[in-house]
């Protein structure tokens, strides 16, 4: 009787009133389901997600929170697994902890502001330093640089909130707010430059009388942080390693939904990610 109730509480209706299942009775693969769809959820709505689906599986929760916010090989849901986290930071610390390092990898060097006023708030800074200071020097040297200061938040931004997350970055890294504009404005001009080389190219071969042939950024390489051309550009293409993976899995037969979600999870680029 209690399993039927169960069931009986576990259906629903579809918009077009077909039946359907208010949970897949896995909040893991629950969330691993709606991560990509939540963009219009409540801050609310997105934790209860994220912590039921933690008191569940540690380690795969963990997993799914950084594949839906990967940019290369996942979901890139940038405001979910801000979220996540903050929610995190108040249920599971050491989760988040142990994978600070990791922010930028799958997502972006500002993501690391999420913890801007909490516990983790100097760790984050912390590695924010260090790549500001190895984009310094890769400048200096007329050497590669990462993204970091595209991302960075303004002091001078439009945006009051982003304004104030700026400063506040600023004052954590020990920089003057001049100080801390002028050495972002430095190092976005300088990325700016390494970014123009593929129009610079187009113009070259232009003048000579010839068509620049397509062109394709093969990323084999998961840790460089650099993107060639922005998403508009024309007569070029950016691929990586695991892109096929997804279509690979379901065209390979082993296609229910748990077993796509773990081999995605399982997979050698969410290795690093555990819980403890």
């Amino acid at each position: 009787m209690l399993n039927y109730l169960k069931n009986e509480y576990n259906m629903t209706y579809t918009e077009n009133g077909g039946t359907a299942y208010r949970s897949s009775e896995s909040f893991c693969l629950d969330m691993f389901f709606k991560a990509g769809a939540m963009r219009n959820s409540t801050a609310a709505e997105i934790a209860d997600v994220v912590i039921r689906a933690y008191a569940e599986d540690p380690d795969k929760t963990m997993k799914i929170v950084f594949f839906a916010r990967d940019a290369r090989g996942g979901l890139g849901e940038r405001r979910f697994f801000r979220i996540a986290i903050a929610a995190l930071v108040r249920t599971a610390p050491d989760a988040v902890k142990k994978n600070i390092s990791l922010f930028a990898e799958y997502g972006r060097f500002d993501d690391l502001c999420v913890l801007l006023d909490t516990p983790f708030e100097n760790a984050a800074v912390e590695v924010i330093k260090a790549q500001l200071d190895k984009d310094i020097a890769a400048m200096n040297a007329k050497k590669p640089a990462s993204l970091l200061a595209k991302w960075m938040p303004s002091v001078n931004a439009s945006s009051k909130e982003t304004r104030n997350i700026g400063r506040h970055l600023a004052a954590s890294l020990g920089m003057t707010e001049r100080t801390y504009r002028k050495t972002l404005s430095a190092l976005r001009r300088y990325t700016d430059i390494l970014e123009n080389r593929l129009r610079e190219m187009r113009k070259l071969y232009a003048q000579n009388g010839y068509k620049l042939p397509y062109i394709v950024f093969w990323n084999v390489n998961a840790r460089c942080d650099a993107v060639p051309v922005n998403r508009s550009e024309t007569g070029a293409a950016l691929v990586s390693g695991y892109s096929p993976a997804v279509f690979d899995m379901v065209m390979g037969g082993d296609c229910t939904p748990e077993s796509v979600m773990d081999r995605i999870l399982s997979s050698e680029r969410y290795s690093a990610i555990t819980a403890a």
